[in-house]
């Protein structure tokens, strides 16, 4: 018996656990995977930089605020570039795009980007001269001739390259006060650095030194003008501290630069609708925004000076020197000149302030700068916001509209979590509107979706699930308060020979406001089925190999519900479906989209979002605390893969100690009083039984008592 489970272990190992997950490294857990669109998305946006003059720091702050490694992209560039070498001839520019790129980049990005440009047949030659102070990429193993022919400004340029690099890493960590120190010693060594200046206002930013991070910004800013995300940002910092006008300004700045960034028209439309200032006073503050920015730059310049001159550690004489250096005069005349296509100048409409001057911040790009095919993500996000505003007004059946717009091009495969921002608001308003039907279609929805996107994060990943799991709070306390009208259809081992059932049975009932008296019959299951959102099944269930539609569920005097009969019932209304019996999960080789070939297969094509079961017959016991702790683990808001494999974990690890300590709090619940007496007897001798044990013994240490269990899921 033991022999035969070792192989069933191993075969299972080799099921569930693909080769390639062993070369994964637990220390740093990748994020959820991004989808070849999301990943295409950035690579062209940072392909377009490039071409635009961007240098790797600025590309680098570009990868920071779209969440991804460089050595992200680049493994993702390295398998998509198979796709492009079969097609050589259509892939021609983009080979030159990333011959450019891999001439400034560093790392394992550059030298894929590099050698994927040369497989696609891309000479040097036709990569053009790229112009601009970009660092230039240097090789990983330079030969002894190399290192000799070295010269001091290919050192000092080095070693700017490396403690940019560093600063990336420590920001990405985390550590930003660590990070800044990083970018404050580039900076000494070159203090024109534009993106050591911007990526350092991101990082004193989220330390919330505010002041000081828009005097890094106006630092970049005056290296490079037209960087429109230090406008943005500064725009940011600015609105934060109340300085709305000011904030709109710095928008503006970074519209007249990159009039379809979405994120900067969406600020806007924030500032606008808190602004309380009147015409006068916003063609006032217009007139002297460049007075205005010539005053803060040279301010910031001193800030910058005393912070420089208070630090205890590092030599920055060189960098002090250069900030005491008047404004430029090239950087005012630019400013004049780009002032005169002010984008409020142009366009007095954007002048308005309050409500309406929000919503027209938010459609006044729409169909000019940022269109529905060319720019989905942008289209749909303005969209969102447009319904958010009309939400706050009780404005909400425009509302609604505007959410139906946003959910067009936020597409499950493009923008997942994008678009489950937008379905969290969609069952707000519909729960306004008092349409509880289209709420609790759209609720069922984006559970099902916010599952999808938790079971992309590994476990270890903590920090990512618990980002999500704050972002759709509001989804998941609707979800809490939506089980007030959850029931459950709980059906108790029909031919009473399981004892542990009872247990399972009893507790789990009481994790739903209603439950449906015990089902027995296969006629009487048929006719509750459309009352209910949860099933529970426990008793026996059979796997018929030779005819899988034959698999069936063992009923009342030994009456047979098989996959065959499953298939026709209605299950869209159930979220979830928990089968303890043996060998539900078992399949034949049919693909689901013919015949039904199992028990789960026939639930989930009736359309159960969610089924749980074994493939094989496991101890009563085992099973039944297995299932309570799953139950209180998803009662608790937890999806059903994460609360399963939690309780595997569990259970594989529970000593007899801590099983007697476990139901003795579920003696104590108050929910568990309302249970039958007799139960209660029984759950007081398992408690008896397992401290008369040795404490330490984990008993359900064995695969066989937990990992049969598996979770089935669209």
């Amino acid at each position: 018996m033991m022999n035969w489970l070792k192989k069933l272990w191993n075969w299972l190992k080799n099921l569930f656990y693909s080769p390639s997950d062993t070369t994964k490294t637990p220390v740093t857990p990748p994020k959820p995977k991004l989808s070849d669109a999301e990943y295409e998305s950035v690579l062209f946006a940072l392909l377009e930089g490039v071409k635009k003059g961007r240098s790797w720091g600025s590309c680098q702050g570009f990868l920071i605020s779209r969440k991804i490694t460089s050595d992200e992209l680049a493994e993702w560039i390295e398998k998509k570039s198979i796709e492009w070498l079969e097609n050589k001839d259509n892939y021609q520019q983009l080979g030159q795009d990333l011959g450019k790129l891999g001439e400034i980049a560093s790392g394992k990005l550059g030298n894929i980007a590099a050698n994927v440009s040369s497989e696609l047949g891309v000479r040097g030659s036709e990569l053009g001269n790229f112009q601009g102070n970009n660092l230039q990429n240097t090789e990983l193993n330079p030969t002894p001739s190399e290192t000799q022919n070295t010269t001091p400004s290919q050192t000092t340029t080095d070693e700017v390259q490396r403690l940019l690099d560093q600063a990336v890493e420590q920001y990405q960590r985390g550590e930003y006060q660590e990070a800044i120190a990083s970018w404050d010693k580039a900076l000494e060594i070159k203090p024109d650095k534009d993106e050591a200046w911007y990526n350092r206002g991101v990082a004193l930013n989220n330390l919330g030194r505010l002041e000081e991070a828009i005097a890094s910004y106006d630092k970049a800013l005056e290296f490079k003008p037209d960087k429109d995300e230090a406008w943005n940002n500064r725009g940011n910092a600015l609105d934060d501290l109340g300085r709305l006008e000011e904030a709109i300004a710095s928008y503006d700045k970074a519209l007249e630069f990159k009039p379809d960034l979405d994120q900067a028209w969406n600020n806007r439309g924030i500032a606008a609708s808190l602004s309380a200032a009147n015409e006068r006073e916003i063609r006032q503050l217009q007139s002297r925004f460049i007075d205005r920015f010539q005053f803060e730059l040279t301010d910031a310049s001193r800030q910058l000076i005393n912070y420089f001159q208070s630090l205890e550690t590092g030599d920055f004489r060189h960098l002090i020197s250069f900030l005491q250096q008047p404004n430029s005069e090239k950087l005012i005349q630019f400013l004049y000149q780009s002032q005169l296509q002010s984008i409020s100048r142009l366009n007095p409409e954007l002048n308005e302030r309050g409500y309406k001057g929000q919503l027209i911040s938010y459609r006044f790009p729409l169909n000019k700068h940022i269109f529905k095919d060319s720019h989905p993500e942008g289209w749909g996000f303005l969209h969102h916001k447009i319904g958010v505003a009309q939400y706050k007004h009780q404005e909400y059946h425009n509302a609604i509209n505007s959410y139906y717009c946003a959910l067009e091009t936020l597409t499950v495969e493009q923008f997942p979590e994008l678009r489950l921002e937008v379905i969290q608001d969609l069952v707000t308003v519909y729960l306004a509107v008092g349409d509880k039907e289209k709420a609790d279609d759209y609720l069922l929805q984006g559970l099902k979706l916010m599952n999808e996107l938790l079971d992309q994060v590994p476990i270890a990943n903590k920090n990512q699930r618990l980002r999500l799991e704050a972002k759709f709070l509001n989804l998941k306390q609707k979800q809490l308060n939506n089980n007030q009208h959850q029931s459950l259809l709980s059906i108790e081992n029909p031919k009473k020979d399981l004892i542990f059932s009872k247990i399972e049975s009893a507790i789990i009932n009481t994790y739903f406001a209603t439950i449906e008296p015990s089902i027995t019959t296969i006629e009487d299951f048929k006719n509750v089925i459309p009352n209910h959102t949860h099933l529970h099944f426990t008793g026996h269930g059979y796997y018929n190999s030779d005819d899988p539609k034959k698999s069936f569920l063992e009923f009342e005097n030994k009456s047979k519900l098989t996959a065959y009969k499953i298939n026709q019932l209605n299950f869209n209304s159930y979220q979830l479906i928990t089968l303890d019996a043996c060998e539900t999960a078992l399949n034949g080789q049919k693909p689901i989209e013919g015949e039904y070939v199992g028990l789960v297969s026939a639930f989930m094509k009736g359309g159960a979002n969610c089924v749980v079961s074994t493939l094989w017959t496991v101890d009563e016991t085992s099973s039944a605390w297995l299932m309570i702790y799953f139950y209180q683990q998803y009662d608790a808001g937890i999806t059903p893969k994460i609360a399963l494999q939690n309780a595997q974990e569990w259970l594989k690890d529970v000593t007899n100690e801590q099983l007697s300590i476990w139901l003795t709090k579920l003696l104590e619940d108050k929910k568990t009083k309302t249970i039958n007496p007799h139960i209660l007897e029984l759950i007081k001798d398992e408690i008896n039984r397992y401290q008369k044990h040795n404490p330490n013994i984990k008993p359900f240490e064995h695969p066989y008592y937990w990992l049969g269990f598996i979770v089935h899921q669209f």
